[in-house]
Formats: C-alpha cells, structure tokens, sequence
C-alpha cells in the first residue's frame, strides 16, 4: 500500500515523465482557454485525486491499527506481571476476577481494532481514540490493585504509567492532566476499597507516601508528555510555514515580477525537461522568440507604467491563447520565449497570428490618445536532438530578419533557401 501510494505521487511529481499522450496542437496551434500555470503545470484529475486521499486516509488507519497493536502487546507485558506477581503470591486474584479482567483486555483490544477498521473512529476529533484506549486500559487494570499484598502494591503502581508512553505527542495538556487526575482517583478509590474490606492489607502512612510519589510521577509525567506534544505542534507548524516560504521564494526565483509568467530561468529548465520528453517520444518541437515591435518608443512617448501595462497584458493573453503544455515565458525586456511540441511551419504560423490578431485589436493609452502594439517572431523548429540554445539563437536570427522585413510579422528559421516568410 505504501509502495503504491509512493509510486502514484512519484507520478504527478514527474509529469514530463509519465505523459502518456502527446501534447497535441489545436488546428490553430494554439488553445483558446486560460489556464493559471503554464509549461508543464497540469491538473491531476478528480478520480485521482480521489484515488490519492483515499490512500492517504488508508494508509493513516493502517498507522492507527499499528498503534493500537502496540498497545496489546504492552498490555501482554501487564499481563505477564500480574502473573507472575500472583505465582509469587503477591496478587491473591480470584479466579472469576482474574478471567474477567483478562476477557475484558481482550474485548477492549477487539472493539478498538472493529471500531478503525470499519472506519468509525473518522466520526470523532481525535480519529486515533488515543484518550479513550488509555482510560480503559487504566480502568481495566485497577482492580488488581485491591487485591495485591500492602508491600507490593506500590511497585505495581509502576505498569499505570504505560499509558504515558501512548500519550506523548499525541494529547495535549488538558488531555494530559485529565488523565493523570484520573489515574489518581482511581487509585485512592483502589485504596478506599482496600481500606473498607482488606484493612488488614493497607497501611495508611506506607499508602500516604506511595500516593503522594504516584501524583508527583504522573503530574510530573503529564507536564512533559503536554509539552513534548506543544512542541511537536509547534514544530509541525513552523514547518509548514517554511514550505509555503519555500514555495514562495520558489515563484519569485522562477515567476517574472512584473507580469506574473515564467521567467528566463524557469524558460530554459522547463524547455529541457519538455525536450528530453519530445526526444523519447521522437516528436518534434519548435521555438519562438517574440518582441514587441517599438517597445522603447512606448515608453519614451507614454511612459514606463503604461509600457508596464503592455507587458502585463501580453503576457496574460499569451497564458490564455497557449496551450498549458505550452512553456511561454518572458526573458528579458519585451522579449518573450514560447516553446511547443508537434508542431509545423503552418500551426507555428497560424498560431502566432491568432496572437496577434487579438493583442493588436487591444488600446492602450487614453481615449485620447490611444495606441495598439504589434510584435515580430522568430520561429526555429527542431532539428532532431539540436541543443537547445542552437535552437533559440536560430530562432533569434529569425526574429532580426522579421524586425528587417518590416516587424509585425513571423519568420521560420531553416538552413535552406525558401525560408518562410509570413506577414502578421
């Protein structure tokens, strides 16, 4: 169950290697809905998802049954000290109270072990009933007490501090102090009984001390169990306020600031991974390096926050025009990066267009003075395992031969004469 709870996890956690389809075009080249991440980023389904938290709960009861096994096994060893306390004859058991006490164990371990495996201990706040498994373990344990010898009393005092052991990190303060107040009115209960109808087996000074040790022990007991708990609570938070810290600082090293897509660094690492992928598959992929056309006179004529503005809504329509298996980022300036897969001359062409057609139909500036913005591309398409930057420097010739011709047009990089020219 581990093993396989492991493996589907390993699965979303490395997506580029466990696609199953290929990352397939629109007739366009590009899909027209807008998804919040880009590249990579992809949705596990619901029925997985499903899949995932019903493992993971799974895997927690299965947790649960272990504990509530060690829990028997320390009550095997209680056992085996009331035994042997009785052959010694320090215990004068009978018969009938002894077989109840034992069926009674027996019965609390069976409900408990019923109780998680139908799934019914989910009902309740504390789904591992760790409060309820120590106080009837105490409760089924007492009543040896009352018949064991005045001198051995006090040692058997000891196997009442197991409970303990279950309780460290799991309850909380009250929780803590609840059960060993508990603990110690049930035992002056014992020594009332004990004083009622064995006065010959008690001795009040001998029981004074050994009640006043048994409170200081388990007061003492319940502190450090309540605050073992504390900290694990709290380091458990911190914990978790560092993950979402490191996810934070994650975006910021891998997101541009300014408008909120994939930056150069995350481009290139997202790009290799989707390369390695087209390589196994043997598909094609291409590059396309896109610039805003006379982006320096946007912002000396109107401005660097309405430049601001222009880049921001490039890179928004960008992420909703892309397909989410798309990487598009920008990586310096105006200049934005797009990285696809199965793709051709024509889908690189008429996808880029279909860009361009809706960012040109948008007006930036005042009423009154309102301008629209165009950009030229540069397109390279793979050439079987060519790295990398080969491929965008070609693109990025590709680029300066569209801004020659005249911007606001897209050009295919290729190493033969007839080189595809398209103006947007």
């Amino acid at each position: 169950m581990v093993k396989e709870k492991s493996d589907k996890l390993e699965k979303y956690q490395n997506p580029v290697q466990n696609l199953k389809h290929p990352p397939c075009m629109t007739a366009g080249g590009f899909s027209s809905h807008l998804v919040p991440e880009c590249a990579l980023d992809f949705e596990i389904n619901e029925d997985d998802s499903n899949d995932l938290e019903k493992e993971g709960l799974a895997w927690k009861q299965a947790t649960r049954l272990r504990s509530i096994y060690l829990g028997l096994a320390a009550y095997g060893v209680a056992l085996l000290v009331w035994f042997f306390a009785y052959r010694l004859g320090f215990l004068s058991l009978p018969a009938r109270v002894g077989i109840a006490i034992i069926s009674l164990h027996i019965f609390v371990q069976i409900g408990f072990i019923l109780v998680v495996r139908k799934g019914w201990n989910l009902r309740f706040a504390d789904a591992s009933l760790t409060m309820p498994n120590i106080i009837l373990a105490i409760t089924v344990n007492a009543p040896a007490l009352f018949y064991m010898t005045a001198e051995s009393r006090a040692m058997m005092l000891f196997l009442f501090l197991f409970g303990f052991y279950f309780s460290i990190l799991r309850l909380t303060y009250r929780q803590c102090f609840a059960v060993a107040l508990y603990n110690i009115s049930l035992y002056c209960f014992v020594l009332w009984g004990v004083y009622l109808w064995r006065n010959d087996q008690i001795d009040l000074h001998l029981e004074a001390f050994n009640l006043m040790v048994f409170s200081a022990s388990l007061l003492w007991l319940a502190f450090f169990s309540g605050y073992t708990s504390f900290l694990r609570k709290r380091l458990r938070k911190k914990n978790l306020e560092n993950q979402d810290l490191l996810k934070k600082l994650s975006d910021l090293a891998e997101r541009d600031e300014l408008t909120g897509i994939a930056n150069r660094r995350k481009f290139f690492a997202r790009a290799e991974e989707l390369r390695a992928w087209c390589l196994r598959k043997n598909m094609n992929y291409a590059v396309a390096i896109i610039d805003l056309d006379h982006f320096k006179a946007v912002n000396d004529n109107h401005g660097h926050a309405v430049g601001d503005r222009v880049l921001q809504t490039f890179g928004r329509l960008g992420e909703t025009e892309l397909r989410f298996c798309d990487v598009f980022a920008r990586i310096g300036g105006e200049e934005f990066a797009v990285m696809v897969t199965d793709t051709s001359q024509e889908t690189c062409t008429v996808g880029l267009e279909r860009l361009q057609h809706a960012f040109s139909k948008i007006h930036f500036g005042t009423s009154e003075n309102s301008f629209r913005v165009s950009f030229s591309a540069g397109v390279a398409l793979s050439d079987a395992d060519e790295p990398l930057e080969n491929l965008m420097d070609r693109a990025d010739r590709a680029l300066y031969l569209a801004k020659e011709k005249g911007r606001k047009r897209v050009e295919i990089a290729c190493d033969t004469p007839g080189q595809l020219s398209r103006q947007l």
